[in-house]
């Protein structure tokens, strides 16, 4: 049989990359070992949590992210610091601040609290989109092989979306091997079609916002694993969302420009619907769909109509104990890894904490 080719897009902050390396080195290749390939982007000065970064809690990964290069199969990478970003975040929110205010204030702020919440909200996107940039970069100059007679180069069949401050279950924690291999199998490379746009995720889940306690709760729409907009009767609006876990999402490569080139289309379009939407515009922030990260990917999946598979979560996060967000640290429903200090991030620990889990056919949350 001849196996797909797969490529991991790793992006964002590096954090923890020196002690989850050797976990993305095994996660991320065929069950022979053969290793699929890596292009990353990353910036170099980390944080480990909102607050901390806002509060100037940052370390320079740059050497981490060179050490942990040699033992990862990184086919491309970019470490950089945040002047693009910094332009990046000025120019949307320039063009936001004109499409909901309809004035133009040209933004000249320095590093100041808002310039950097606002690095958090838009450094992953851009950070993925040239993560994506490398890989296109490497597939147009033929890497992957002898183009087609018309010039056409090859291209990856699946693409997957990692972070390095998430981790997997491993071998140990299934009672057979062919349990882990099967479920591996069916995160990454079991695709039904490859001539149709289709996604894998953690995580899918239907809400609707109840206007009166004024929050979002679970639809109660019936849906197996699977969701194909083309045969569901159901309407994204204002009041009706699909929400997407996107830690560890695959794609085929009919669906991978939608994911990792276009969030920004997406964003806008769904901005637009709530800003026309009278009611949606005068909810608190965190109530409107596009400002939800999760909804956005199902945005993504809606109007792309890209089919959705439900897979089991195996994924478990990194986290400090003195410098994360409170909701991290519950491990009973995330099966966080905490560190207890910076002397514990390492291999060695996470791999200790992660065989605490044997056994217990527990599945991490995947909304967290």
């Amino acid at each position: 049989m001849i196996k797909p080719k797969i490529a991991v897009l790793l992006f964002g902050q590096p954090r923890y990359i020196n002690a989850s390396y050797n976990a993305l080195k095994k996660e991320f290749c065929f069950d022979d070992g053969t290793p699929f390939d890596i292009f990353a982007h990353f910036w170099k000065e980390t944080g480990f949590s909102p607050g901390g970064e806002a509060e100037g809690k940052i370390d320079d990964y740059t050497s981490q992210v060179h050490m942990a290069q040699q033992h990862l199969n990184i086919k491309r990478i970019t470490v950089e610091d945040y002047r693009e970003l910094d332009d990046y975040v000025i120019y949307v929110e320039n063009i936001i601040r004109i499409l909901n205010k309809h004035k133009f204030k040209r933004w000249t702020g320095g590093y100041n609290e808002a310039l950097i919440n606002k690095r958090y909200k838009w450094g992953q996107h851009l950070s993925l989109l040239k993560a994506y940039n490398l890989l296109e970069d490497y597939e147009n100059k033929f890497k992957l092989g002898t183009p087609s007679r018309t010039r056409e180069p090859q291209r990856y069949d699946i693409i997957i979306k990692a972070r390095t401050d998430f981790v997997y279950k491993t071998i140990e924690c299934y009672k057979k091997e062919d349990q882990y291999y099967k479920e591996k199998a069916d995160n990454y490379i079991n695709f039904e079609s490859f001539d149709k746009p289709m996604v894998k995720t953690g995580g899918l889940q239907f809400q609707q916002y109840n206007k009166t306690l004024e929050k979002w709760e679970n639809n109660d729409l019936k849906i197996n694993k699977q969701v194909d907009f083309e045969l569901l009767e159901w309407k994204k609006d204002e009041n009706n969302i699909f929400r997407i876990g996107d830690i560890s999402l695959a794609v085929n490569r009919k669906a991978a420009s939608f994911f990792f080139a276009q969030h920004l289309n997406i964003y806008l379009h769904s901005f637009l619907n709530s800003f026309y939407d009278k009611e949606c515009r005068m909810r608190s922030a965190h109530l409107r769909p596009y400002d939800r990260h999760d909804a956005v990917q199902g945005d993504i999946s809606y109007y792309n109509n890209v089919k959705v598979s439900k897979v089991v979560c195996r994924y478990l996060r990194l986290a400090r104990s003195w410098d994360c967000k409170q909701c991290w640290k519950n491990i009973t429903k995330n099966n966080s890894i905490i560190f207890p200090s910076i002397e514990d991030e390492t291999h060695e620990f996470i791999s200790k904490e992660i065989k605490k889990i044997k056994g217990t056919n527990k599945e991490p949350a995947p909304f967290g």
